[in-house]
């Protein structure tokens, strides 16, 4: 997940246009780690974290 908000950071850094679509995907079949959004290591903290709930 920190390497995930790593590039989102980077991208924000160029000031970019927010992209039409989001997709949100893990490399794990069955993610283990979906809540709570306050965990760092979970995965729907990376939306929040996305979106600006920082």
């Amino acid at each position: 997940m920190a390497s995930a908000e790593q590039n989102i950071d980077a991208i924000r850094a160029l000031h970019m246009h927010a992209p039409d679509h989001l997709v949100f995907a893990s490399w794990h079949v069955h993610p283990t780690k979906n809540l709570p959004e306050t965990s760092p290591e979970a995965f729907t903290h990376l939306v929040v974290y996305y979106f600006g709930g920082h």
